[in-house]
């Protein structure tokens, strides 16, 4: 079997997906290679993906709402997200604001006030213009009036290993999928209600407390899935990569790995019609994050 991710190496499929797949592979009896193949903000490996035979041997990393900013934002992209279907639920990944231990910031009021005074210097890193990071700092900037440069790269992994060569000043990332960088980062807020992660980042405030007003949550979701081909024609193979990747998500080896690397928090168990649900409920929503900003307008 072949496993498609539409970023670059070390990215947060890679981090998230990653020790999933011992498991997974296990639980098959089979191997699953996996292909990068990033560019045009995930269109390029998510088209393949939807174009590829449908014998149920090819998955493709997931990541919402990435993929669905991925067909949103572009003109002349040939799938959209009824073209896959997922295996269900596998992780969860709140965002978070990180910098550099040696940065001389140490609170988000600090960060912004500096971004303020100092309009477009302060670069932020993040993974994908077409990424739930991009809307949240455009909306951190019209709240706060701080004004960043931010980059984007092709995934996570590049944008981690620019922040740690001081390529940017910042970056906006995931709990987990930001994990490796963690020992030599400081996070400086949470985008989410409360903090339940302090065991990972540390007794930091959520975006709310520290600025005040209300932030709304910012999370990503990541999984596994197939082209719809797979599910429609050959039925009876799509209900056994169900059935394993639930016994896998479920088992003790996994949740073994879980633990050790402290993620166990991580792990999302949506059915695989309540995970496609909750993809095609956030629709409406984020064609109307795309509408008030221009930049992300199909092109």
């Amino acid at each position: 079997m072949q496993l498609i991710i539409a970023t670059s190496p070390g990215g947060s499929q890679d981090t998230i997906i990653g020790p999933f797949l011992p498991v997974l592979q296990k639980q098959l009896g089979t191997k699953i290679n996996v292909q990068y193949r990033p560019g045009a903000g995930l269109a390029v490996g998510l088209a393949l993906a939807h174009r590829a035979t449908p014998d149920c041997n090819t998955l493709v990393g997931i990541v919402t709402p990435q993929i669905q900013f991925s067909y949103l934002t572009q003109k002349n992209v040939d799938y959209t997200y009824d073209d896959f279907r997922s295996l269900g639920g596998l992780a969860v990944d709140p965002a978070i604001l990180v910098v550099r231990k040696d940065s001389p910031w140490k609170t988000l009021a600090e960060f912004i006030d500096y971004a303020k005074r100092h309009p477009g210097k302060v670069k932020v890193g993040i993974s994908q213009y077409t990424s739930n990071y991009y809307p949240s700092l455009v909306e951190l900037e019209e709240r706060t009036g701080a004004r960043f440069n931010i980059v984007s790269y092709d995934g996570g992994g590049p944008a981690r290993k620019a922040l740690l060569a001081g390529e940017v000043d910042a970056s906006e990332n995931g709990i987990y999928n930001g994990a490796s960088i963690r020992s030599r980062t400081t996070t400086l807020a949470l985008s989410w209600d409360r903090n339940n992660w302090a065991k990972q980042i540390g007794d930091v405030p959520t975006f709310s407390k520290a600025l005040g007003g209300s932030f709304p949550v910012n999370e990503s979701f990541t999984t596994l899935g197939v082209p719809a081909g797979c599910a429609k024609e050959n039925p009876e193979r799509f209900k056994k990569l169900q059935d394993a990747f639930a016994a896998a998500r479920s088992s003790t080896a996994y949740h073994t790995v879980l633990k050790k690397s402290d993620s166990l928090g991580q792990l999302q168990t949506d059915s695989p019609s309540a995970f496609d649900n909750k993809v095609d409920a956030s629709i409406p929503q984020l064609k109307s994050v795309i509408a008030k900003y221009p930049e992300l307008q199909p092109k």
